[in-house]
C-alpha cells in the first residue's frame, strides 16, 4: 500500500500466510475431501506477491504457485532480497512455480522517454524477467519453473491468460512449456 515500506508488507504478508495455512486450510479440509498433494496458492498483482512470499519463506505447503503478474515493482530494490531469502530458506524451494506477466506492464523502450517514464515505475516485465532469471540460476532440484510474458496483454488483461495457461499444466505432472 503506498506509504507503507517493504518490511510492513511483508509483515502482512507473513501473517496473511500464517492465517491461511494455520487456519483457513484446515477448515477446508475438515469440509471437504483435499488432495493436499494437489493444494495450488494463485495470485494476481498483490496477492501474487503474497505467492512469491510463500514460496521464499513457506515450508512448501502448496505443490504450486501460480504468480499472475505479482506487483514485483513495489518491492524496489528489494527483489533481491526476496529471492535471497528464496535460496537461503530450509527446506529449499519446491513444487511448481508458474510466473507471467502482460507484454504491456511497461512501454517499449523506443516509445519515447515520456512513455518510459510513465511505465518506469512498474517495470513488471523487466523485473519478472530478473527473477525468473534467478530462480533459473538457482537450480533448484526439486522446484520445475515456468515464466510466461503474455504478447499483447496488460496488468488485467492477463489474468484469465495466467489460470488458463497455468492452472491445467500446474496440476498435470510436469509443467509444459
Amino acid at each position: 500500500l503506498p506509504g507503507l515500506d517493504v518490511a510492513h508488507q511483508l509483515d502482512g504478508a507473513r501473517d496473511l500466510q500464517r492465517g491461511l495455512v494455520q487456519d483457513v486450510l484446515p477448515a477446508i479440509e475438515d469440509r471437504y475431501p483435499i488432495d493436499r498433494s494437489r493444494r495450488v496458492l494463485i495470485g494476481h498483482s498483490w496477492a501474487g506477491m503474497l505467492v512469491l512470499h510463500a514460496l521464499a519463506e513457506g515450508q512448501n505447503e502448496f505443490h504450486g504457485y501460480l504468480a499472475s503478474s505479482p506487483a514485483l515493482w513495489r518491492l524496489g530494490d528489494q527483489l533481491s532480497a526476496l529471492e535471497a531469502r528464496m535460496a537461503a530458506r530450509t527446506p529449499p524451494p519446491a513444487g511448481k512455480l508458474f510466473l507471467c506477466v502482460g507484454e504491456l506492464e511497461q512501454p517499449a523502450r523506443d516509445q519515447g522517454q515520456r512513455a518510459h517514464e510513465r511505465g518506469a515505475l512498474f517495470q513488471n516485465l523487466d523485473r519478472l524477467r530478473w527473477l525468473s532469471q534467478a530462480i533459473e540460476r538457482r537450480s533448484y532440484p526439486e522446484l520445475a519453473l515456468h515464466t510466461r510474458i503474455f504478447a499483447g496483454e496488460t496488468h488485467m488483461s492477463v489474468l484469465p491468460l495466467a489460470i488458463t495457461h497455468g492452472l491445467g499444466p500446474m496440476l498435470r505432472r510436469t509443467l509444459e512449456h
